[in-house]
């Protein structure tokens, strides 16, 4: 039995999503790369594909590493 997710709509994540996304990509990453990991998944959960590729490529790389890998893991189980 597969345990729905546990993520339901946060319109506080969307609102901050949409800042990060007005932001320079390098700007939020500098302060994605301040929040821990758990936090920073949620926060780029809610931004669309372009703007959080853009984002990941001006983190460190070990954080994006870790973010990559959180986002990859439900096509892992799905496919």
């Amino acid at each position: 039995m597969r345990e729905e997710e546990e993520i339901e709509p946060n319109p506080e994540l969307a609102e901050l999503a949409s800042m990060y996304e007005e932001m320079s990509a390098k700007n939020a990453a500098a302060i994605l790369n301040e929040l821990d990991d758990a936090e920073a998944i949620r926060h780029m959960q809610e931004m669309n594909t372009e703007n959080r590729s853009a984002i990941l490529e001006k983190m460190e790389v070990e954080k994006a590493a870790v973010i990559m890998g959180a986002f990859a893991e439900p096509a892992a189980e799905t496919g």
